[in-house]
């Protein structure tokens, strides 16, 4: 049954082929209807194997898939097969269930671009690169994968390219999660130096094996790679940006899937942190991280980026309760937050569609009577966002201010910091949003191709909660089932509540809005801009990366033109570095003819050393 799953990565890889290379000769409804079958196809064959994967003892529910020799220099072998059990089944689940609904949405959103088939090009192949990322069994298909879900999403953020600041947001995005590839090769080239293998069971069955210096440098690549892909601090900063992409590609890679692939890396190959030793360090990432989404998230002007903000501070979240050792719990939250987040995506791309794109909470208001539906689902989103007992987020969330309280008394006071800003800012963004004066004349609900995944992952958002997703991670992941104590519920409700109501009473009231806004603007601008995160990116990795680049180019000031000589030459400044003289011309025989002899002289020295 494994083996279906690569016919699960086919599928949608195939008709991202297909709309990529005939994509313009087909209709809407050929598009539309081939990209959504071939996601549910994957969703369904997900299903068999998950099927199959639960008729099995618990301690025993692990699938390898048949493959074949990928590399073999002398006793390293690298085979690619797949790798099916809890951890993957729960995220491929989440990809192709959650995945196939967004594409049912996105068919209604994107009726009549003009890119429609490039669209939906790159929504599959961001599946299909996701399903692979999943599904590895060894860290270099999983980076096949990794760096596949990280084009396709920069492709996406980029889509609409003819748009002020998408190019730049899509760029942005790509650059950042490059910084993430660099840190899983640097985990890799740890795992084959120390340990002879990079198949993820064999790196966490031997991780007694690597010496805790090694695990160190492996886990900070990791937390790089981790970092990148699920915006943690430092590299949070392209997230919000990436909401200039259209909102369906919002809901399913910034908010459920693509931005968990860091959470999953960690929690597969939990035990080389815990050799590791740098849990604390892990947590206090993720703390920070988790407070600093909220508290940004709490003035944001833009609907889509107090979700993307809170999708940083969410996730950071659950990398708070990984290095707390509750990996089952994190990847709890991970399945609860994917739902009531695509939910809250979904509501919010509603909103902008029927009022012609307006996406500034500014330009709303007053919707509650006029779009219903929408306000029910996003309100029901944003109760379990929240925290509110009976729906899903409660219990996940909840479970990790459990743990946390468990950990000291600052881990509890930063758990309940973090669901006081979520209870502030999603209560604000409902207000603002769906209550008060209305402040567009004309708008146009959205159709039932909208409504109806919208409607579905709502009570998704409800039910999830209720389902045994611990038990089934626990005898695969380790640790303890977490249940959530009465006492403590009971102060995270109360604190969350106290957090809404003030919130409320502050900005239902737009008089009282502008009071304090005019009192903290200068609060308000830091938070704006992110509390200067991309300023410090900007002086610590851009400039130098630019000032070397100019000064090679033969440009000692970086805004100055770039002065040429006659011939071609650049100024001569560069001079002082001969070696750089040549990368002044953009040679793509040169550097693809470098590329080349480089991995001719790897090649030949890892042959020779295997002999």
């Amino acid at each position: 049954m494994v083996n279906l799953l690569w016919i699960a990565v086919a599928a949608p890889l195939i008709s991202c082929l297909v709309f990529a290379m005939a994509g313009e000769r087909l209709g809407e409804r050929a598009i539309s209807a081939m990209a959504c079958v071939s996601v549910f196809i994957s969703f369904v064959l997900v299903l068999l194997a998950f099927s199959d994967l639960v008729g099995l003892a618990a301690g025993d529910r692990v699938r390898v898939s048949s493959g074949w020799t990928w590399l073999e220099l002398g006793d390293f072998n690298l085979q690619a097969r797949l790798l099916f059990d809890p951890l993957a089944a729960l995220l491929a689940l989440i990809v192709t269930g959650v995945g196939g609904l967004i594409h049912v949405y996105a068919v209604g959103y994107m009726e009549g671009d003009p890119g429609y088939a490039r669209f939906f090009a790159e929504l599959n192949g961001f599946i299909a690169a996701m399903l692979l990322l999943t599904f590895a069994d060894s860290v270099p298909l999983l980076a096949v994968g990794w760096i596949g879900v990280g084009i396709a999403s920069a492709l996406l953020v980029a889509f609409w390219y003819d748009r002020a600041g998408t190019v730049a947001a899509g760029r942005k995005a790509f650059l950042y999660n490059i910084v993430g590839d660099i840190g899983l090769i640097v985990a890799m080239a740890v795992f084959i130096h120390k340990l002879g293998t990079v198949d993820m069971a064999t790196i966490n069955a031997h991780v007694a094996n690597l010496p805790q210096s090694w695990a160190i440098v492996a886990v900070i690549g990791l937390l790089l790679a981790a970092g990148a892909k699920s915006a943690q601090l430092p590299l949070s900063a392209w997230l919000p940006d990436a909401m200039a992409g259209p909102t369906p590609v919002s809901a399913l890679i910034h908010a459920a899937t693509m931005v968990a692939a860091g959470i999953y890396l960690l929690i597969r190959l939990f035990p080389v942190i815990d050799r590791s030793n740098l849990n604390g360090l892990v947590a206090t990432i993720g703390a920070v991280t988790a407070l600093y989404g909220g508290l940004c998230a709490l003035v944001q002007p833009n609907l889509k980026r107090v979700l993307a903000y809170s999708t940083v501070s969410q996730l950071g979240l659950m990398v708070f309760a990984i290095g707390m050792d509750a990996t089952a719990v994190a990847a709890f939250h991970l399945a609860t937050h994917a739902a009531f987040k695509a939910v809250l995506f979904l509501a919010a791309g509603s909103v902008i569609h029927a009022l012609d794109g307006e996406e500034l909470l500014d330009g709303m208001g007053g919707l509650a009577r006029r779009l219903p539906q929408t306000t029910i689902a996003f309100a029901i989103g944003a109760l379990a966002l929240a925290g509110t007992p009976g729906l899903s987020g409660f219990f996940s969330k909840d479970a990790i201010v459990d743990v946390a309280r468990t950990h000291g008394i600052l881990p509890y006071l930063a758990a309940l910091a973090i669901s006081a800003l979520t209870a502030a800012y999603v209560t604000r963004a409902f207000v603002r949003t769906f209550l008060g004066p209305a402040n567009a004349a004309h708008l146009h609900p959205p159709g039932p191709v909208m409504t109806v995944p919208q409607w579905i992952l709502t009570i998704l958002a409800v039910i999830a909660g209720y389902l045994p997703v611990q038990r089934f991670l626990v005898p695969r992941l380790g640790g303890e089932i977490v249940t959530i104590k009465a006492q403590s519920a009971i102060i995270s409700t109360l604190v969350a509540v106290i957090a809404a109501a003030i919130t409320w009473a502050l900005v239902a009231n737009p008089e009282r809005r502008r009071r304090l806004l005019a009192g903290g603007a200068g609060v308000q601008r830091w938070l704006l801009g992110g509390m200067g995160l991309d300023a410090i990116v900007n002086v610590i990795v851009v400039r130098p990366i630019v000032t070397l680049a100019d000064y090679a180019q033969g440009s000692p000031t970086p805004p100055a033109p770039l002065p040429i000589r006659e011939g071609g030459e650049g100024g001569g400044a560069a001079a002082n570095i001969p070696f750089l003289v040549p990368l002044r011309h953009a040679n793509l025989h040169r550097y693809v003819g470098g590329l080349a002899a480089g991995a001719f002289i790897l090649a030949i020295y890892l042959l020779v050393r295997g002999t």
